[in-house]
């Protein structure tokens, strides 16, 4: 399933193009779901894909890259998004996933909380790495498919 053929999904990548660019951030994105199978919701799919999307353009360093890729395999959905960011300490890592912990000012610290627990409640995981082709960070949801 294309972008644009998840409704919801398609018109928040339009507009986080769109941010990007306004922030002078170069924005990649691959979608490819076989169309209609996902073990997400479109609402799901979206949350996550939102929350992920806002915390790596707002972090990602002036004249940085912001990467999303979403795909379906044997074994469930991956949504993998990676930014250009300075490093984030062991400390920080360690709790960014609590309800209300953030780094930034006016924000409520929830967009990584809600990705975990949507994916804890869809039997899933979600792990904080390196990013693997440039300084930065990458985060990777894995969704296996229900049963």
């Amino acid at each position: 399933m294309a972008a644009a053929n998840t409704p919801q999904l398609g018109a928040l990548l339009s507009v986080k193009q769109r941010e990007a660019e306004d922030r002078g951030i170069d924005f990649d994105w691959q979608v490819d779901i076989e169309a209609g199978v996902c073990p997400l919701s479109p609402e799901e799919l979206t949350q996550i894909t939102g929350n992920l999307l806002d915390n790596a353009l707002e972090a990602a360093i002036p004249s940085g890259m912001v990467d999303l890729a979403i795909k379906t395999s044997k074994i469930g959905l991956q949504i993998k998004a990676s930014n250009t960011c300075e490093p984030i300490s062991p400390s920080d890592q360690n709790k960014m996933f609590a309800a209300g912990y953030t780094t930034k000012k006016e924000h409520s610290g929830l967009g990584l909380y809600i990705i975990k627990q949507i994916a804890d409640r869809n039997g899933g995981r979600l792990e904080l790495r390196e990013a693997k082709e440039y300084s930065g960070v990458e985060f990777v949801i894995h969704i296996p498919w229900k049963c």
